[in-house]
């Protein structure tokens, strides 16, 4: 049965080449719009635009932890590859949209405080268009 009322972030995951990421703490989606300008002397002096590319990233924070087969040293080995991985978001609930579509590994960041959790900050850039689905 397909979620209803205001979605519990918690629920919704990242997955990368078919694996969960483990250890997600936040994960977000960034769409965007270049726009083109159009104004011009028949305007009245009102800007106007018309929609140009669009482009996405998601981005994720998860804690480090060594050995997880699907924490930083899976997310190092996509990224050292320069590997195009299928990304896939979604909450695993059956009725939910998804969304799916082809990922580079834009930046991989480790933070390492002291007496405090490790963390991993990852940005995923998107390649072509992201696809919606129903589970």
């Amino acid at each position: 049965m397909a979620s209803s009322g205001i979605i519990n972030g918690t629920l919704i995951k990242l997955k990368l080449a078919g694996s969960v990421v483990a250890n997600l703490t936040s994960n977000d989606e960034s769409l965007s719009t270049a726009l083109r300008e159009t104004t011009n002397k028949d305007s009245g002096g009102d800007a106007s635009f018309l929609a140009g590319k669009r482009s996405a990233e998601y981005s994720a924070k998860l804690f480090m932890m060594e050995g997880a087969t699907d924490g930083y040293s899976y997310l190092f080995g996509i990224w050292q590859g320069g590997t195009i991985v299928t990304a896939i978001m979604t909450s695993a609930i059956t009725g939910d949209k998804q969304y799916t579509c082809s990922v580079l590994v834009k930046s991989l960041k480790r933070t390492n405080p002291m007496e405090a959790n490790s963390e991993v900050d990852l940005s995923l850039q998107v390649t072509g268009a992201i696809t919606e689905s129903t589970i």
